[in-house]
């Protein structure tokens, strides 16, 4: 949630997971197993950018996700018909310490097993933001303004070895959170060079290990200072540098190159979607539009944007104000209806208005149904579920007005993937003439290199049969997972000759 205080922590347990997951289930069809030994390539000078992965801004296309506390709350949304998520990883939690006795990093990935294998039970996309740094990797003097206080090497090492795990599981990873934010940099005074080191650092790490996961920079906090043609004005939050501002500052600190996609998150205010950021001193959903200006400026029309969180607050009972996380919020918050009213105007304003916003997810999905939070703080009640004792986890979650609507949404918008593999003979040889079939979708016939490609599939669960004269039909292969704008490789047959 915008400037939000709390670590948050309670995900990071699950979402842990799949680090354990990696060495004990089988991986996405024929994507690549992780592996446990820990990276090792150097950090590559940010001199020069790396060429950014090929990411054409579509037209008319959104798709929908949500923040998750809670992956046994995955069917719920289904029920919304929403096909991404993003939940969150503690550096600080998994690495703890930065020597060990035998002299390698001190990772601890001993976590519950359960959120990718629910994600692609599921046919979810997942997206993974890392942030909070342990104790160790901050330092206490620099050698420059410019120079991070944070032990950026540590960090592209710990992000080299996530992607490497993550290969064939993650979608995407959102590098830190609201960095204009003095509380992301450990009570120092953010500077939008710190974050561009950052992301010249992570970048080519990720890439090397795993080339099709996009790095997504991490969404500002709207503070709302500048912009407008109007002198900068007080920020309601403290210590805040103007998120306007700090995006210019890191493309001319030489961000550009290092991200995929560029995150916003444009929370509502207590303002109808629509609303003019001029006219609210940039605090608008609107004020993604700001940020949007701000890349064009930079050459940067060919990336998408990510609403990596937005929603509305709802008001609490009159005794919750007095709660420390309402301060100085409780002129954000709308009535339930308003709520309900004001995200499927915000998702129908992007699908009309902005071809270069990729995901909308909101914040969030199930906050307020876990114990993680009394009953009067603010989280629960931005969340779409609820249970009116936040302790009683056995009683029934409660939905606010915003999921029915949000269900009965239209979601016109979505990428779809591709299947692609070869078919061989037993001797390795490419066979020429297979038919492969894709159950519900069609079939293709393969040419003299045995390779077949199916484009245009819709996400989900897939079964795909191959069969070719003179050859024993193989299994099928059945639950072949594609996801939006996935492409799905190596899903090869091998075919055994008949016996004369």
């Amino acid at each position: 949630m915008h400037a939000e205080m709390t670590t948050r922590r309670f995900l990071s347990v699950s979402v842990a997971a799949f680090l354990l997951a990696a060495c004990q289930m089988a991986p996405p069809t024929n994507s690549p197993q992780p592996t446990l030994a820990p990276a090792s390539t150097p950090v590559p000078s940010p001199t020069s950018p790396v060429e950014p992965s090929s990411f054409p801004v579509p037209s008319n296309y959104l798709s929908y996700g949500a923040h998750l506390a809670n992956v046994e709350n995955l069917s719920l949304l289904d029920e919304l018909g929403f096909t991404w998520f993003i939940t969150y990883l503690d550096w600080s939690e998994i690495e703890r310490e930065d020597v060990t006795p035998q002299g390698g990093p001190p990772y601890r990935w001993e976590f519950i097993q359960d959120i990718l294998s629910a994600a692609v039970a599921h046919g979810k996309q997942v997206i993974l933001r890392v942030s909070h740094a342990p104790d160790w990797a901050w330092r206490s003097s620099q050698e420059s303004e410019d120079d991070p206080p944070l032990n950026i090497q540590a960090f592209a090492d710990f992000m080299a070895d996530l992607a490497r795990r993550g290969r064939g599981w993650v979608r995407g990873y959102v590098i830190w959170n609201e960095p204009n934010l003095p509380l992301e940099w450990n009570g120092r005074a953010p500077q939008p060079a710190w974050y561009a080191r950052m992301l010249q650092a992570v970048y080519p790490r990720i890439k090397a290990e795993d080339p099709d996961a996009w790095v997504i920079a991490a969404g500002l906090a709207t503070v709302g200072q500048e912009g407008c043609g109007r002198a900068p004005s007080a920020t309601p939050f403290p210590g805040a540098v103007d998120d306007l501002a700090f995006l210019r500052g890191m493309y001319q600190a030489g961000a550009q190159g290092y991200f995929d996609i560029l995150g916003t998150h444009p929370y509502g205010f207590g303002q109808p979607p629509e609303l003019d950021p001029c006219r609210a001193n940039g605090l608008a959903f609107r004020r993604a539009e700001q940020q949007r200006a701000i890349m064009e400026q930079f050459g940067d029309a060919g990336k998408e944007m990510w609403a990596l969180e937005f929603g509305w607050l709802t008001t609490p009972p009159q005794e919750c104000l007095a709660h420390p996380s309402w301060q100085d919020r409780e002129w954000q918050a709308v009535d339930e209806a308003s709520q309900a009213d004001y995200l499927v105007r915000a998702y129908d304003y992007a699908y009309r208005n902005w071809p270069w916003m990729g995901v909308l997810f909101v914040y969030n999905l199930d906050f307020g149904a876990e114990g993680h939070y009394d009953y009067c703080h603010s989280e629960r009640w931005i969340s779409l579920l609820y249970r009116p004792n936040p302790q009683d986890e056995a009683s029934a979650i409660q939905r606010r007005p915003a999921f029915a609507a949000l269900k009965a949404m239209p979601k016109p918008g979505y990428l779809p993937g591709e299947i692609s593999g070869q078919v061989r003979d037993s001797l390795g040889n490419p066979v020429a003439g297979a038919v492969v079939r894709l159950l519900g979708v069609g079939l293709r016939v393969t040419g003299a290199d045995g390779v077949y490609r199916f484009e245009q599939v819709p996400p989900g669960m897939h079964t795909l049969v191959a069969e070719a004269p003179g050859f024993i039909p193989p299994e099928p292969r059945e639950g072949v997972a594609v996801f939006e704008s996935w492409r799905q490789r190596d899903v090869d047959f091998i075919l055994v000759p008949l016996l004369d």
